[in-house]
């Protein structure tokens, strides 16, 4: 069986997942490739869904919704009847299960595609709150336990919906309306400090084209109306030269990479259990089985 996963990651959270799955589906022995929405974008790339047996899209939650550069690829693919998708997200917080997806899969729908298995992994936040490590590492390994279930269930074909009720596809349409029109202003007036050692990591790697030069001549930089509010720009800059002009608090002020803290063994994934009370309770009680798998 071939597959190809095509996928969106702000800081990393969706590409370690997709990984993950990558990994998983090839020891089921299917043939399985990734690709970057932001590199097939860029590079206008012509995307030929029908070489492949099923395909996949991969995509960070932003306010209950999919970022918009993942509806920009979805409108870009051609009609391909028939061909069976499923789609594969990451969030910081099982609340209302990350939102509808009724909009995606209606979109994906009108492509032609038959939309069979809707999944939602756990990760750790990158946006306002700080979680302790060993809850990072702990909701890596939970994700992990999810995909390997996951693969299975693709490999098999396994039809998994999400129910979207009319008020959470109301309240998602909402948020990700005002996400997007505020992701144009607060993108418009990012602030870079004196820092800045002129890398241009954050021009080169912005998914969107956001963050541009004045000109070939000049080295300042200026930011557009484009922004997807990733903040991949704020947590890979060397010298945390990029803020949020307004906002702020949007950012977590030491940084965000979960990479070194899942391969750190000195760290363990201990801290949700079946005893977890207060605001972690509803991740505790997201994960069920699988905590008790783990203790």
């Amino acid at each position: 069986m071939k597959i190809c996963i095509f996928y969106f990651s702000g800081t990393g959270n969706t590409e370690i997942i997709t990984n993950l799955l990558q990994k998983e589906l090839s020891n089921l022995n299917a043939n399985v490739i990734v690709m970057k929405i932001e590199t097939i974008i860029k590079k206008k790339i012509k995307v030929k869904t029908e070489k492949y047996d099923l395909i996949g899209i991969g995509y960070p939650i932003h306010a209950f919704n999919a970022p918009k550069i993942v509806y920009d690829f979805v409108h870009r693919l051609h009609n391909d009847k028939g061909k069976k998708a499923f789609t594969l997200r990451s969030s910081g917080d099982p609340f209302l299960n990350g939102g509808s997806t009724k909009m995606l899969r209606n979109l994906l729908e009108k492509k032609g595609f038959d939309v069979f298995n809707e999944n939602l992994s756990i990760m750790p936040t990158n946006v306002f709150l700080q979680f302790k490590d060993n809850l990072n590492k702990q909701l890596y390994q939970l994700a992990q336990i999810r995909i390997k279930k996951l693969a299975q269930d693709i490999m098999k074909r396994k039809v998994f919906l999400q129910k979207n009720s009319i008020i959470l596809t109301i309240i998602s349409k909402l948020f990700s309306f005002m996400e997007t029109t505020g992701a144009k202003w607060l993108g418009k007036y990012m602030k870079i400090s004196d820092s800045c050692i002129k890398c241009f990591n954050c021009v080169r790697n912005c998914p969107t084209g956001n963050i541009l030069l004045v000109d070939d001549n000049d080295d300042t930089i200026k930011f557009d109306r484009s922004c997807n509010l990733c903040m991949r720009c704020i947590y890979e800059c060397p010298t945390n030269a990029i803020h949020f002009k307004y906002f702020r608090f949007f950012e977590i002020k030491q940084g965000y990479n979960i990479k070194p803290i899942i391969f750190n063994p000195n760290i363990k994934g201990d801290y949700l259990s079946r005893n977890t009370k207060g605001f972690f309770k509803h991740y505790a009680d997201f994960f069920g089985y699988n905590i008790k798998k783990q203790i």
